[in-house]
Formats: structure tokens, sequence, C-alpha cells
């Protein structure tokens, strides 16, 4: 047996003289599809999982029938031929009979949609005129009468609905249906034909011949997400939103027309994960789904648990009072509830189950019974995740470890803070320091330490947090002839943190290598570079590199100086910028060398001669030999000789 079965039901024409054989209602869903001129009844089965449709034709009817309904009361499908204006009669092997012919009812001349309604009595018409485009009948044909009589037609004509299908709420009773114009799910009260809620539109062109409802009450549509287009897409439709969510796709298909047997008892179980932790817990749903016309007064749910599982709470809906007796449950690993009143409707129990120090797949099934016979006596909960029809709930078992030990190595920059966390899964934890917030950012160094109550054991996170920073230094001013070939470093300290980046700003056109610590360059004007120096972690620090440039002029060497501390010629020293003094050394007429100058940019003071000896004793006025060598911003040497007067 397949479950969440769509059974297209595609009819045809049948050798009158045979019996027909009825179907037995378990929850199918049955379609219409259009081949050629005809139609054919095709199986359709849903594969949730993988979110695929299949067809499987049962034959071809001879005729094209729309409009059908599934009966409860004698398990036959009812539909409308409009070609030939008659009301079919659908058997289990896809034969069609010819009931009874409306040719005088101008007001099913179009019927494209049409459902039994839940009680077997009538099958409803949803009719249109000849010349109409849009819904302007609802015509109730009498099933229960021999002649199946037209009982009441119902004027609509005022919605204004284009509908191609529709189906009757196993419960409430009422149509819904998709107008193809508003491209929106409507709802009509069959007592009056009057659209008894509304909805928004959907955000595409929603076209829908095939509408139902399953056994579980969920409305489904075989559609299109463009209307004229061919039908290929499975929509489960929101009664609360009226939203449509695509969950499948099959075969392309035309004129459909959809129908099911919802109007049975369902039973499926599922877990709320595919998977749950050892020594944790998770939760089990068991839905019944009453769709009958009958309230189950004494029913009773009965499964064993693996060894391993206990009960920790059991949630039964007030809708499932009665004589309610849970002869096992809580603490147990048995579920046993016995007196449950199961109304018509759809409602759920939910077990929490905890769990021992277990791993591996686990398989569960329960089993419903004390039903009447006629829908089986007992019934086996149904996996509804997989395609297989009564099949057990599977669940992983995942083994933790006793103890899990972790360390984190954690580094911020000074002044920053870094992010520790204790527990994302909301598990019970404690910190070694004061804060105890599962997750908060730390700005002090040191070592924090989470212990985490993980299911079948304990987890530490060590966090080992240290902290880093960059230091630089401003460059002092450098002052060069304009178009000197510059050279600058870098100068930083890294405290704990190795690799580094450089990025240098400024005249970048003329650098080179602004990522290398050491860029050089012409100076060409006066600039202020900035360089920024990072380390690994993200910790920067930032520092300028001043330069000034002025234009090389001429040298001038003086020939004598007086150093008697008046004030006036006291320092012997090289006139003119943009030179640097390469060496400069004064010598005594007999070739003794009694000073020389220190290396150094000319024109400055500082780097001059005071008269005195190298071993800083006065020298006496004389004149001295000097023999030197300059060299100017564009890298030229300058060799100079010549004679210096020293007068006291």
């Amino acid at each position: 047996m397949i479950k969440n079965i769509l059974t297209l039901c595609m009819l045809a024409w049948a050798n009158l003289g045979l019996a027909q054989v009825p179907f037995v209602c378990e929850g199918q869903l049955f379609m219409t599809n259009r081949s050629g001129s005809t139609s054919d009844l095709v199986l359709v089965e849903f594969d949730e999982a993988l979110g695929e449709v299949y067809f499987n034709v049962q034959g071809n009817l001879g005729v094209f029938v729309n409009s059908i309904g599934y009966r409860s009361a004698d398990n036959f499908i009812y539909g409308y031929d409009a070609t030939n204006r008659n009301l079919m009669l659908v058997d289990a092997n896809a034969d069609a009979t010819v009931l009874q012919n409306y040719a005088g009812v101008n007001e099913i001349t179009k019927a494209p949609s049409g459902d039994v309604t839940a009680d077997g009595k009538f099958l409803i018409l949803m009719g249109r005129t000849a010349s109409s485009v849009i819904d302007e009948y609802l015509v109730f044909i009498d099933l229960t009468q021999a002649t199946y009589p037209v009982d009441h037609i119902i004027d609509i004509s005022a919605n204004g609905t284009k509908i191609n299908d529709f189906a009757i709420h196993p419960v409430n009773g009422n149509l819904y249906g998709i107008d193809e114009d508003d491209h929106r799910l409507v709802v009509i009260d069959p007592a009056n034909g009057n659209i008894v809620s509304s909805y928004p539109a959907a955000s595409f062109d929603i076209g829908a011949g095939a509408i139902f409802f399953d056994q579980n009450g969920v409305l489904r549509a075989y559609g299109t997400t463009s209307s004229g287009q061919a039908q290929k897409n499975l929509f489960e439709v929101n009664l609360t939103t009226g939203q449509f969510t695509e969950i499948g796709q099959g075969p392309e298909s035309f004129g459909t027309d959809a129908c099911s047997c919802p109007y049975t008892l369902d039973f499926v179980q599922y877990s709320s994960s595919d998977s749950a932790y050892s020594c944790a817990s998770f939760n089990l749903t068991l839905k019944v789904s009453n769709l009958s016309d009958t309230i189950i007064s004494n029913g009773r749910i009965y499964e064993e648990f693996s060894t391993d599982f206990e009960i920790q709470s059991i949630d039964i809906p007030t809708s499932f009072s009665g004589s309610v007796n849970i002869v096992s449950g809580v603490n147990t690993s048995t579920l046993d509830i016995r007196g449950l009143k199961i109304p018509v409707g759809i409602d759920s129990i939910v077990l929490e189950i905890g769990l021992g120090k277990v791993s591996g797949n686990y398989s569960m099934q329960a089993t419903l019974s004390n039903l009447p016979s006629y829908l089986g006596g007992s019934i086996r909960s149904d996996n509804p995740r997989t395609i297989v029809y009564k099949d057990s709930n599977l669940v992983y078992i995942i083994p933790n470890l006793d103890t899990t030990y972790n360390i984190y190595d954690l580094v911020f920059c000074e002044g920053d803070s870094v992010q520790i966390h204790a527990n994302p899964l909301g598990r019970p934890y404690s910190w070694s320091h004061s804060n105890q917030d599962s997750s908060q950012y730390v700005s002090s160094t040191g070592v924090y330490i989470a212990e985490v109550e993980e299911t079948c054991g304990v987890v530490i996170n060590q966090y080992n947090v240290v902290s880093s920073r960059v230091d630089i230094s401003d460059i002092p001013l450098t002052r060069v002839a304009k178009g000197s070939q510059l050279s600058l470093t870098a100068l930083f300290n890294s405290y704990y943190g190795s690799d580094t980046f450089y990025n240098w700003q400024g005249s970048r056109s003329i650098l080179t290598c602004a990522t290398c610590r050491t860029v050089q360059f012409t100076a060409d004007n006066n600039d202020t570079l900035v360089y920024i120096v990072t380390n690994e972690y993200g910790c920067s620090d930032t520092a300028k590199a001043p330069i000034e440039v002025f234009v090389t002029g001429p040298f001038w060497i003086p020939n004598a100086f007086s150093p008697n501390d008046d004030g006036h010629n006291d320092i012997f020293y090289i006139y003119g910028e943009g030179y640097q003094i390469i060496y400069f050394d004064i010598y005594d007429q007999w070739g003794k060398k009694h000073y020389e100058l220190p290396a150094g940019p000319t024109g400055l003071p500082d780097i001059g001669w005071r008269g005195e000896t190298i071993h800083d004793l006065d020298q006496n006025p004389n004149v001295y030999i000097y023999v030197g060598r300059l060299q100017d911003g564009t890298g030229m040497f300058h060799d100079v000789s010549g004679t210096i007067t020293v007068m006291r």
C-alpha cells in the first residue's frame, strides 16, 4: 500500500453489463488528466523527501470527465462529462458508467469543477452557461435518488469567480477553490453560494485545475505558477493565510481535475528531528486525523520504546478528553493510553522522550486501536516523511563523549575586546570568572574557563586570551636637496605578533614599494609621509615622516676666521645648502693633520671648526691647508682644497 497517494482519476467508459468495483477508502487522492479528447485514470505518488510527484496511468476512459468527487458512502467516484452532459460513475478498475443525462440543464452546459459532499448526498457542480466565462451556478445533484435529479440550484454569478476546481472541506463543508483571474484562494458557503472569506492574491499567477484535501485535512493543488502553462507543480495551501507553497513537481498535465478520499482516519508519528544527542531529549508527535463521520469514544494508543528511552512528559489535547487512563507513561519506556475520545477533526499528542547513554538508529511505531471495524479495528502509525506506507519513525542518536576539553587561543588588540562563548546551544554552564553571561566580550588578558553540562558529560572550554599591540614612532624631520634620492625605514615595535604589514601614504606616485618596511623615492617637494604598521592580528599604529626639500645652490669656503669668541667670524664652516661633507681634513704646512670636519650637511655652523686641534688645544695663528670632498643632491662629488688663515 502506498501512502500519500494522489490518485488522479482519468475516467473511461465501462461495459455496462459488468459490476462496478468500489474503491477502498484509505486516504487516496484522485485527479483527472486530459488525454486528447478523453481522460486517463492516473495513480500519483508524492515523495515528500525528494519533492517529486509520480504519475501511474491506470487506463483511458474514452470520454473527457471533469468535476469529480469521491463518495465515501459507496466508495465510488462521481464526475461530469460536459461534452455529452452525462453524470459518470468511476470504479476501482477505472471503468466509467453513465448514470444520467442533463441535456436540459443549461446551468451546467460547462462545469469545470465539482466535488461530493462529506455526507455523500450531493455532487456539487460549479456550472456555467454556454457563453459565460465566470462561475454562475452551484448545481446540487442528488446521489441518493435512483434518477440522480437536480435537487436545487444557487446563483453565484455575483461572486465573479473563475474556478477550475474546488474541494469540499471534510469537516466544515465549505468549498475551497482558486480564482484563476485574481490568483487567490476563495471559500464559498454551499448554503447560499456567497464567498465567506477573502485571501490576498498570490505572489505569482497561480493556476490549478486539480485541488483536494488529503486525509490530514491539508489542502493541496496540482497546477502551475503561470496561468495558461502546463500543470506540473504541487502546492500546499495555507488555510489561514491563503499562501501557496510549492512542495514538489511532477509530469506536465492538461485539463486536470481532482478528488480525494479523506473521509477516513489517519495516524502518523514523527520526531522533532531525525537525530538527537544521547542523554538529551526530543519531542515525538502522534497526530490523529479523524475525518470519518465517527467519534471514537474509547481509543487506545500503545507503543513500546527502547529501554534506553524514557517518557518524560505527555501532552494530551483537551479534544481527546473523556475517560482518559494513562496505564503507562511518564518515567517509563512504554506508552499505554486508554479511553481516548477522538472527535472528528485533527489533533496531536506530544511526548518528550529522554535518552540514556545510547547511540545508533532506533525505530518507533505506535498502534491506535479500539476503532470501528469499518475503520480497520486498529491502525499502525505512519512516518509522513517517507513514501512507504505504515512505516516506522526512525531517529538517529548521536553519541557524546564523557568529557571534552577544548582550548582556544584568542588575541585582541589593546583597547579592543574579544568574544568568548560558554554554550551557544543553551545547556547549563558556569564560568571561572564573575561574569556568567553565555556569550561575552572580554578586554583583559587571562585564562577564561567555562564548564558546560553537555549530554552524557561535561565540556570544558578554555580560552587563553592575550593582547597585542604595535608601537611606532615619528621619523624626525628630514631635510634634503631637491632631486635627492631618499630612503626611509619604518620604526616600530610589535608586541605579541611577528608578521607585520606596511602601508606608506603621501606622494604615492613617487613611492617605490609602498607596502615595504623601507621606502625609497626622489625628494621633489615638501611632504609629510604617513606610514601605518599592522601586525597579523590586525593591531596597528600610525606615525609621520616629515620631509623638507630645498634647492641646491653654490657653496663657498672662507679662507680665514678669528676664533677669539668676540661673536664675529668665530667659526669656520662651509657656506651653502644642499651638499654633504664626505670628508674635510685640515693640515699644517708640514702635512700634519690638525683637524677634520664631521660628515654632514653644509651650511650649518655646528658642523664647523672653532680653531681647536684634534686634541681640543687652541690652534696658533697660522696658515693651514684643507683637502675635502663634497657631494651635491644629484650625487655628484666635488673635490675641494685651499688654505685657511687662523687669526687671533
